[in-house]
């Protein structure tokens, strides 16, 4: 049996490693050049695209899935290259229906190991596609019941204890559904009543975190948000107060942090799963919907669709919790959605078709990258 002494050496070391890998990524990310020439440099044309909602990278792949209501599919898009490309859709979904409460698809997911997109709809029901088949397009192999009246949004997966966590949070009152990704069955369910929006699974804590953003109305259109931590097996939470950012997107970075979202607060708050506290808030971007941390560049990304005094695409250095820049987003185009690929610091923002889209006023997938990034760094 290993001693004491001997397993803290090492889990010191581990630390260690981890520090100088992640002040390496750090080190690019903040450099001036490369924060300042990060910008669109191409898109995917998504013809009369108008509803959408939330993306995913999955990275050993680098396949980029983004939930597409205009056209009733989750889009499948090769994102290896400089010129990404539709190479396939899931189908099957509800579609726009003049709400978002009841249109679908919404919240994705890949499960890596099964080769399975995941995504919830407008209908209550979250659908399993099988990535494996040469069809096209897809058509889900299972459709799971999650028991309310409205959407099934986004989904958060926990391999150890083969769960997806679902935020039904349109329904009254709103909760979180958990299913089994080994029989396709709802399994648990927790009522959150000031609502549910992203979770996100932290392998070191082995638990979910759930962003909530509150009932009670605060100053400046904020909530008393929270955040919710969950245990997956006795399905117990404790609440974490984070007012008032009121809560949407959440994403897991680097030393426990989670990246959170703020629906109406100009304001992004980075908060740790370890010591239960604020890290720091940054008010230089918000008013977001979903978040992204990207391993490969070391940054966050925030999709801060109403920030003000304009919509714009936040970036916030992970290793120091510092804002590095806003980059511009078009007005009218809800570009509320955001996944990066690791490999290569691509940067994918769907963007809605409208007349003051002067980046492609028809609808698109706008891929922003800092060009000759590599040549810049070494």
């Amino acid at each position: 049996m290993m001693g004491t002494r001997s397993l803290a050496v090492r889990r010191f070391v581990c630390a260690l490693c981890l520090t100088l890998l992640l002040g390496a990524g750090s080190s690019r990310a903040g450099d001036e050049d490369n924060v300042n020439d990060f910008a669109v440099q191409f898109t995917i044309p998504i013809p009369g695209l108008r509803s959408f909602d939330i993306s995913w990278v999955d990275q050993p792949t680098q396949t980029y899935f983004f939930a597409d209501r205009t056209h009733a599919a989750v889009q499948i898009i090769d994102a290896r290259s400089d010129t990404p490309m539709v190479v396939n859709e899931a189908i099957g979904f509800v579609g726009f229906r003049g709400s978002n409460d009841t249109s679908g698809p919404d919240g994705v997911v890949e499960i890596h190991s099964a080769h399975e997109l995941w995504a919830g709809d407008g209908d209550s029901t979250v659908k399993v596609f099988d990535l494996k088949s040469d069809n096209t397009p897809l058509t889900a192999t299972h459709v799971i019941a999650t028991g309310g009246h409205f959407r099934a949004d986004e989904l958060s997966f926990d391999p150890k204890d083969h769960l997806i966590a679902v935020a039904n949070n349109a329904d009254d009152p709103p909760f979180l559904s958990f299913i089994s990704t080994q029989t396709y069955q709802k399994v648990g369910q927790i009522d959150f009543p000031c609502g549910t929006e992203q979770s996100v699974w932290d392998p070191a804590t082995r638990k979910f975190y759930l962003s909530i953003p509150g009932c009670t109305a605060l100053a400046a259109g904020s909530a008393d948000g929270e955040i919710a931590e969950i245990d997956p097996l006795s399905l117990t939470v404790t609440h974490h107060p984070v007012a008032p950012c009121d809560p949407s997107g959440l994403a897991l970075g680097p030393f426990e942090n989670l990246l959170v979202g703020c629906a109406t607060a100009q304001e992004t708050v980075i908060w740790n799963a370890r010591s239960k506290s604020i890290v720091t808030v940054i008010r230089e971007t918000g008013r977001s919907d979903e978040v992204w941390f990207n391993e490969g560049d070391g940054n966050y990304y925030v999709a801060a669709r109403q920030n003000l005094p304009t919509p714009a695409l936040g970036i916030i250095d992970a290793a120091t919790n510092t804002f590095l820049r806003n980059v511009p987003t078009p007005v009218g185009a809800n570009a509320h959605s955001v996944a990066a690929d690791r490999v290569n610091n691509h940067v994918f923002v769907p963007l809605a078709a409208a007349a003051t889209n002067t980046i492609c006023p028809a609808g698109c997938v706008a891929v922003f990258w800092t060009p000759d990034a590599d040549e810049k760094n070494k």
